[in-house]
């Protein structure tokens, strides 16, 4: 069977800007499972809050990207409510009991928003969607705008764990919980600014991910395996390793559509999750998770 060679280029291309869109999930996923050591199964639940914010600002005729900085604000208040009414309880427990949780909180979440929306499918489109041509390939203008925007967050993460007050507080819990305690650094605020950072970059990547797709009340799912491979691949609580993980999730999903099919990109995605984890089951950056 022969490829024409503008179509590979094309799914190549696309693969590549889905990448930037699982890396944007994966980054904001990384940081709960590498600092707060937290199996949070509702974070693809997070991502639909986002995607929920951009129909929302869309209804209230605002272009879903120029509502990121509030939704970004107003997600930091109510993670940092959440991380001491309810994560906090359940950070110390064996991660069977965080599965749970955290799965249910998500369930919880997404019905809320089924109750209050319904499930009807909706779509959040921007002034800026529509596709852009590069010579005879097609490509989406929002995965443009996802694939930069992923790379400016993992960027920034990178940022501000190395060179913040608080990103060398955040390190310091990650790596020696005991140790940080006994130079006074505090534990429980540290705990929550991380997971407050991870729940704020998770709804910004939905509000950037919105434009895209088709909105739905479970949406989310469709992303959280693929990211939790994404973080497995690059080493769970490293930020740039997120994004690399990300980059070769999308561009093995548009190898496996150029050369398999579309049917069976799923599997084969899952199929490359279930080598690493045999494989290299500490990611490609090595044992050690450094944020």
């Amino acid at each position: 069977m022969g490829y024409d060679l503008f179509y590979i280029i094309e799914v190549l291309l696309n693969g590549l800007l889905a990448g930037g869109t699982y890396a944007l999930i994966a980054v904001s996923m990384t940081v709960v499972f590498g600092v707060l050591k937290l199996m949070n199964f509702g974070h693809g639940a997070l991502v639909t809050i986002g995607f929920y914010s951009a129909v929302v600002a869309v209804s209230w005729g605002i272009d879903p990207y120029l509502a990121i900085v509030p939704a970004a604000v107003l997600m930091a208040i109510v993670a940092l409510l959440a991380y001491y009414a309810l994560i906090d309880t359940v950070i110390s427990k064996p991660a069977l009991t965080q599965v749970v949780f955290t799965l249910g909180l998500g369930i919880v979440i997404e019905a809320a928003i089924e109750i209050i929306w319904t499930a009807n499918p909706r779509v959040a489109p921007s002034a800026l969607s529509g596709v852009l041509f590069m010579g005879d390939v097609m490509v989406s203008r929002p995965r443009i705008i996802g694939f930069v925007a992923s790379i400016l967050l993992a960027v920034g993460f990178w940022a501000l764990l190395r060179w913040t007050w608080w990103g060398m507080a955040i390190r310091a819990v990650a790596q020696h919980d005991a140790a940080a305690r006994l130079i006074g650094i505090p534990r429980t605020k540290t705990l929550a600014i991380a997971f407050a950072l991870s729940a704020v970059a998770a709804v910004v990547a939905g509000l950037l991910i919105a434009p895209s797709m088709t909105i739905s009340p479970y949406a989310g799912h469709v992303f959280l395996g693929i990211a939790f491979g994404a973080v497995v691949i690059g080493t769970k609580g490293n930020v740039m390793g997120a994004f690399v993980g990300g980059m070769i999730v999308g561009l093995f999903e548009a190898a496996a559509i150029a050369f398999i099919g579309d049917d069976f990109k799923e599997a084969a995605i899952f199929g490359l999750i279930l080598v690493f984890l045999l494989v290299r089951p500490d990611g490609l950056f090595g044992k050690r998770a450094n944020v």
